[in-house]
């Protein structure tokens, strides 16, 4: 057996490790609750935190004698946003196979590599400087679901 890696390899078992390490240190640095004590959180973030924990649960009773049991499969399967979720995902699929095949599309118009990839990046550009845009103003918005759907089905780039 040959002790030495290949490069590749290599980067495998570091890219392995640094995520090991991440991992560690989040499980002792993100706190399990909102009401968890956390020390590079302030009081005022603890509440925010906790309040849109609250407004998440969107109607749902904790109350076991009004409300009745479901599964969390009932639930996702009669929640709207999640088919509006895997319909942006299909979209996005769709447009993510397409830009994997568009380089070689543009390279059978008679340009080099270089120029092929040059081609290709205005809509990259376009779709992370959209998102930077919208993104950098979504966190003062309450419907952040419906800003990342339409920008994940207008850009298709994200």
């Amino acid at each position: 057996m040959n002790l030495l890696m290949h490069g590749i390899r290599w980067l495998f078992f570091v890219e392995g490790v640094l995520t090991c390490v991440v991992a560690a240190m989040a499980l002792n640095l993100i706190p399990d609750f909102p009401t968890t004590p956390a020390s590079w959180l302030t009081m005022e973030e603890q509440m925010l935190a906790q309040e849109r924990m609250v407004e998440d649960v969107c109607g749902i009773e904790n109350d076991p004698l009004k409300s009745t049991p479901r599964s969390g499969l009932v639930e996702a399967i009669t929640d709207w946003t999640v088919w509006w979720l895997a319909g942006a995902l299909i979209v996005l699929a769709a447009m993510l196979s397409f830009e994997q095949f568009f380089p070689t599309l543009v390279a059978t118009m008679g340009h080099g590599p270089v120029v092929s990839l040059l081609l290709c990046s205005p809509p990259w550009i376009l779709g992370a400087t959209t998102s930077l845009f919208i993104l950098r103003f979504v966190h003062h918005d309450v419907f952040l679901f419906f800003d990342l759907l339409s920008t994940s089905q207008t850009l298709g780039c994200d």
